[in-house]
């Protein structure tokens, strides 16, 4: 399923320019847009205390050679291209991509103006060193000569104050039937309830809240009669998706599911989202947090029965995967293939989850994915690149055994759980194993298997 991306749209307005200081009451640059701030040299130097923000660049211009200490122009963009109150300095590349226009103006009066759309923003930068000197703040990059503008005193976006936010609409969809409900009709409904739960990341942290909002199966109720198999979808302004069987929402042994959009008596925000989904009751309920989907937009409830599996994980440890982390996962990692069938030479599109990662759940006696430092990728590299034996297995016993040397870091071999965008059909299910025909590395003894149940890692002599 494909999730519907807002596009922002810029319109023109006049701005005016500020000088810029250099000199012992440091420098001043104004950056207007559909906000106005300032960026001076004791900002930039907090700045540079973020290894990301602040870089060196070795530039050629006019035929000589320099070297730049700059920071990424795409931070000072981000102080005045949006008026996002939760996260004011987050850079809007959607809406550079989409394109509007930027001017910079020297403090001489000299104004060189660009479309955005035309220059990728990863290649704009705003320098305050040459060659080891402290330089006036200059506008430096991989750019039209024109936009190397030396004493920079103004920043203008193109963008004047945006268009307001169309009021946020959770859209039910179930066959040819679609619905759209705004927060507050929501609550005005009479499936509106509030209670107490809780969710536990993969990480072992439990947020536990006051949470308000509709009955989950009630409002369902509405669309279709649930049953057991019924297989209901929510998806996230994000594309990130969790599917749900009607025997798991009927389950109110111990509470029951709500789409929430309060939270301890407090709306939720536009970040992370206006809707999650959580159970709450008297007890409670704790759930794992990949099922506590949040940005929800939509709720689709599938023309196909919900289809529960297990992935087996076995190795320096054992992990079980049911669907739910697995769909999970996919919607973290997606990757889409072109896969080549050897004998018939069809092209099939595949979504799923690439195989290193899923190792990750068995390389290790204690750690598995996101129970880590983030910053740790999933697999052990150390032991990925020594080389061990990775049997992908079918439920009918086939299997094929890879080398982890040519699985580690492969993005374009993976375990799919979609085919041209729908669910697998019944003779590739649960999970089909397919490489992109235009791979770099493809593994040497692979084919592809269908109905993949059992990942083993096999350690020492093979």
């Amino acid at each position: 399923m494909k999730h519907i991306l807002r596009a922002a749209t810029a319109a023109l307005i006049l701005l005016t320019a500020a000088s810029s200081l250099f000199g012992a009451d440091g420098w001043t640059v104004e950056v207007r847009g559909a906000r106005n701030d300032v960026l001076d040299s004791v900002r930039f130097e907090e700045m540079k205390g973020h290894g990301s923000h602040y870089v060196t660049l070795e530039l050629e211009r006019k035929g000589t050679v320099s070297t730049y200490r700059a920071m990424p122009f795409r931070l000072a963009a981000a102080m005045a291209d949006g008026d996002d109150t939760v996260h004011p300095y987050r850079f809007d590349e959607a809406l550079w991509n989409a394109g509007y226009e930027v001017t910079l103006i020297a403090a001489d009066g000299y104004a060189a103006t660009f479309v955005t759309s035309e220059v990728p923003f990863d290649d704009l930068f705003i320098a305050d060193e040459m060659d080891g000197e402290p330089v006036p703040p200059m506008i430096v990059g991989n750019v039209p000569g024109n936009l190397w503008v030396r004493d920079l005193a103004a920043i203008e976006l193109g963008l004047g104050s945006l268009p307001e936010e169309p009021e946020f609409v959770l859209t039910f969809e179930a066959g040819e039937m679609e619905e759209g409900f705004t927060i507050a009709e929501l609550e005005k409904t009479p499936y509106y309830v509030e209670g107490t739960g809780s969710y536990t990341t993969s990480a072992g942290t439990k947020y536990t809240h006051t949470y308000g909002g509709v009955r989950f199966t009630a409002l369902l109720g509405r669309y279709v009669s649930l049953s057991p198999d019924t297989q209901i979808t929510v998806v996230a302004s994000d594309g990130y998706e969790m599917s749900y069987s009607g025997e798991q929402l009927l389950d109110a042994g111990d509470g029951e599911w709500i789409l929430a959009f309060k939270q301890d008596g407090e709306y939720l925000p536009p970040d992370p989202g206006y809707v999650r989904t959580v159970k709450i009751g008297p007890g409670n309920p704790n759930i794992d947090g990949h099922l506590s989907a949040r940005m929800v937009e939509r709720v689709v409830v599938s023309g196909t029965a919900f289809r529960p599996f297990e992935l087996v994980i076995d190795g320096k440890r054992r992990s079980v995967l049911d669907r739910q982390t697995v769909q999970s996962g996919v919607s973290c990692h997606e990757r889409t293939v072109a896969h080549k069938d050897k004998k018939t030479g069809a092209v099939t599109v595949y979504t799923g989850i690439p195989v290193w990662r899923l190792i990750a759940y068995a390389d290790d006696p204690i750690l598995v994915p996101h129970g880590q430092d983030k910053s740790i990728i999933s697999d052990d590299s150390a032991a990925a690149e020594a080389g061990y034996g990775v049997t992908i297995e079918a439920a009918d016993g086939f299997s094929r055994t890879l080398d982890s040397r040519e699985l580690h870091m492969n993005d374009d071999v993976i375990l799919a759980l979609y085919r041209e965008g729908e669910e697998l059909p019944d003779r590739e299910a649960p999970l089909i194993l397919v490489w992109d025909q235009d791979a770099e590395t493809v593994p040497e003894n692979i084919t592809s298997i269908r109905g993949v149940v059992k990942i083993t890692l096999v350690f020492g002599d093979r």
